[in-house]
């Protein structure tokens, strides 16, 4: 029903990949994380890595009638807390922290909601459900051949959120010296972020893709040209080198990290 490939890159500058990723697989449900570390080379990596050790020990006892939100926000709830013990700590109480941004894959169990429709179109059952939860400023992308390439996480950053306020606009923000600062990420703010997380569900159908990539991908890689990748021939691992190569190409001073899901089966061929 699925085909997935991820691959995180070094990239052409740092030192160190402060990416992590994880994803799984089995006949009825997919799982993804990518988180995007911050805070130097060592504490980076390891605040990612916490993030998706918690995603992956808490969705591994999801059942199939488990409660996804609730495994999730205490696998989010449990990151963030390890982060800030970690910073105290290993790292003299210097700032750490994590982009998190994941997926839940499944089959259907009711109607959600469809990126790609109209209000006034007859309301149709997708063939499987995504359960996405999100912090930071990596990305969750749907893209539907021959109808285009939905953001579904909201960058949580300040130039995001100047443009949500229409302080500034989307021209502005290109050249806009703050446009990767966050303002909520794992590891930061007062209180563990349980329940803050972005969170939501939606349809997709047979032939979406699902691509969840860090910061080092969407710098170089415009959305258009991530649809135009996707939508020509090949397999989830051949298009995922694409886009990664291309933000190489283009400089890739970040890290670069990115995880592709297919829906290869539809309701009507089981």
């Amino acid at each position: 029903m699925f085909k997935v490939y991820g691959e995180s890159d070094i990239g052409c500058a740092r030192k160190e990949n402060e990416d992590s990723i994880w994803f799984n697989k089995d006949n009825e449900s997919l799982y993804a994380i990518v988180a995007d570390g911050m805070g130097g080379h060592e504490g980076g990596k390891e605040a990612s890595q916490i993030a998706v050790d918690e995603f992956r020990h808490h969705v591994e006892k999801i059942d199939s009638n488990g409660e996804a939100e609730i495994v999730v926000n205490s696998a989010i709830y449990m990151a963030d807390k390890k982060i800030k013990a970690l910073a105290k700590e290993k790292f003299g109480g210097r700032p750490i922290g994590t982009t998190c941004s994941s997926i839940i894959l499944k089959k259907k169990s009711g109607k959600e909601e469809d990126f790609f429709s109209d209000d006034d179109e007859e309301d149709i059952i997708g063939d499987a459900e995504v359960c996405y939860f999100h912090i930071g400023d990596s990305r969750i992308y749907l893209i539907r051949k021959n109808e285009g390439i939905a953001q579904i996480s909201k960058d949580h950053t300040l130039v995001a959120k100047l443009i949500a306020e229409g302080i500034i606009d989307d021209e502005s923000a290109l050249n806009n010296l703050h446009k990767n600062m966050l303002y909520k990420a794992l590891g930061t703010g007062e209180s563990p972020y349980f329940g803050a997380v972005d969170s939501g569900i939606f349809d997709v159908f047979y032939n979406d893709y699902i691509l969840l990539c860090s910061d080092g991908l969407t710098n170089y890689v415009e959305e258009d040209e991530i649809y135009n990748i996707i939508n020509k021939r090949g397999g989830v691992k051949s298009k995922c080198k694409k886009m990664i190569t291309l933000a190489k190409e283009r400089g890739g001073l970040d890290n670069i990290s990115a995880i592709l899901v297919q829906i290869t089966q539809s309701k009507k061929n089981k």
